[in-house]
């Protein structure tokens, strides 16, 4: 039967050794129904977090909770792939969610969609250089050079205990865009001297000379770019900002270094590039040339006139978004987390934490605080009805209708010191040790910016209202972290260019 194979599978995922505990339809066989939030079975001591059951009742679910020591990428990794190997023998529909899997397969994006993004960015390359300088050693130069770079910024990555995340990620792809121009700088100063009839030797001496202080300076400025990064709140764009400096100067070493050595090896295989003003491929350079220096006043003109266009389009621009916008709507984690979202309400965590001032001498476990937390339990699923909610009252809720059916909440003390003992040791994720604080969780549908925003501010409107002085509410959860993110951010790349800024003109000016 279903439940008997749902029980084989619990079993499986138990000896499994990743998850601290594990919910199913198992855990609420004995009540019938279930509303918005936790279930109790039989037992009146086992807590099912959150809805076992969709809403239009199709739907099973489980939850698992990954044990601390599994949370790194390569151990959930291991364990997202367990999951799709176990669940294979099992004749159901199987959809996978929740922050361990969004956070395995966004790695997983990234990593493929750099693998996917290099080729084209090389043959891109490849076609540019060919088609400028003609020769397959003008264009394995530079892609070797910019090749190295990545290796060797990949491999000091590594070395350094830094893995791929959603901003090092991009670091190889940006390197070999921005790495290439040095090699093509070198390549083409050299060509000049070279169609003057010098020697490969002193071509390159003359070539080096020449570009070696230009290069330098335009490698400084744009790692000082980068390195103002480094000011940022996030470490993730630190690493970014760091790991793209390193790597621009790298190229830079590269490019006087391993192309000089490479064309010393290959001085019989040297062509030089006809420029002359019969060669079409510069024809259109020719013509800027000659219009931006017989028409200054023109060019100025459309140059205002884009920048105040670009200006008025920059006032439009708003950091509010959700987090699944980072998906493409037709990849598998997107629409798998919409599914979710659909039968379950939601995927995304909240946390509402609930602490008491330490001039207040009532208990957490006080009624007069279950009170509370009550109307603030139905001020929330009022607010969002379709996400799901636990807390504390309504287990107790769910207990007391258990043994009475029209019993109001909260009880007497008396009753409620019981129900506490029945449920003993199950509110341990729910109350801190000192008991000061209690917790309420939601899982959200997605959210945007603005929205989680409001959401924030009408709970704690609610709560400045309705609660006592000596009661105060905080909110964090994935959901809302994330969001802020967001804004940190902007925030950070817009700081980074100010003083990137700053920093640049002062170089230029010594």
């Amino acid at each position: 039967s279903y439940l008997d194979s749902l029980s084989q599978l619990v079993t499986k995922l138990t000896n499994s050794n990743y998850f601290s505990q594990i919910f199913s339809m198992g855990d609420i066989s004995g009540i019938q129904g279930q509303d918005n939030g936790a279930s109790i079975n039989g037992t009146m001591g086992s807590i099912v977090p959150f809805r076992i059951v969709s809403n239009d009742s199709t739907r099973g679910s489980i939850w698992l909770t990954l044990r601390d020591r599994f949370n790194s990428h390569g151990h959930r990794a291991e364990m997202v792939r367990y999951l799709r190997e176990l669940t294979i023998s099992y004749d159901w529909d199987w959809v996978f969610s929740g922050v361990p899997v969004v956070r395995t397969t966004y790695v997983e994006y990234m990593i493929a969609d750099n693998l996917r993004f290099i080729p084209p960015v090389t043959l891109i390359l490849i076609l540019v250089l060919g088609f400028l300088f003609r020769h397959w050693l003008y264009v394995v130069l530079p892609i070797g050079t910019v090749a190295l770079t990545a290796c060797w910024i990949l491999g000091i990555m590594s070395l350094t205990g830094k893995g791929l995340n959603v901003m090092t990620y991009m670091v190889p792809t940006l390197l070999f865009i921005i790495g290439i121009s040095d090699s093509i700088h070198l390549l083409s100063r050299l060509n000049v001297y070279l169609g003057r009839g010098m020697d490969i030797r002193n071509a390159l001496v003359e070539a080096m000379d020449d570009m070696s202080k230009a290069l330098f300076l335009t490698s400084l400025t744009t790692a000082i770019g980068f390195l103002a990064l480094l000011f940022a709140s996030i470490a993730i764009v630190r690493e970014f900002g760091l790991f793209i400096a390193i790597g621009v100067f790298l190229a830079y070493i590269l490019t006087l270094s391993f192309i000089p050595a490479m064309l010393i090896i290959f001085k019989r295989r040297i062509p030089v590039v006809e420029s002359s003003a019969k060669n079409r491929r510069f024809y259109f350079l020719r013509k800027v040339s000659k219009l931006v220096t017989h028409r200054p006043k023109q060019t100025l003109v459309m140059s205002i006139f884009v920048t105040i266009l670009a200006g008025s389009g920059i006032l439009g621009l708003t950091t509010n978004s959700s987090l699944l916008t980072d998906l493409h709507p037709q990849s598998g984690l997107y629409t798998e987390l919409k599914s979710v979202e659909k039968w379950f309400g939601g995927v995304l965590p909240l946390e509402i934490i609930i602490t008491k001032d330490d001039t207040s001498y009532v208990s957490m476990r006080d009624s007069l605080v279950m009170s509370n937390l009550e109307g603030l339990d139905r001020y929330l699923s009022d607010l969002l009805p379709e996400a799901q909610w636990i807390s504390i009252p309504m287990i107790l809720k769910k207990l007391l209708s258990y043994f009475e059916n029209e019993a109001s909440f909260p009880p007497d003390q008396g009753t409620l010191d019981h129900l506490y003992l029945l449920t003993e040791g199950s509110f341990d994720s729910m109350i801190n040790f000192d008991e000061t604080k209690v917790r309420v969780s939601g899982i959200l549908p997605d959210l945007s910016s603005s929205d989680a925003i409001a959401l924030e501010n009408s709970i704690k409107e609610y709560a400045a209202v309705h609660f006592p002085d000596w009661l105060t509410v905080n909110i964090t959860g994935t959901m809302p972290v994330a969001l802020k993110t967001n804004g940190y951010l902007v925030m950070d790349l817009f700081s980074g260019f100010g003083l990137a800024f700053i920093a640049i003109s002062i170089i230029m000016g010594l």
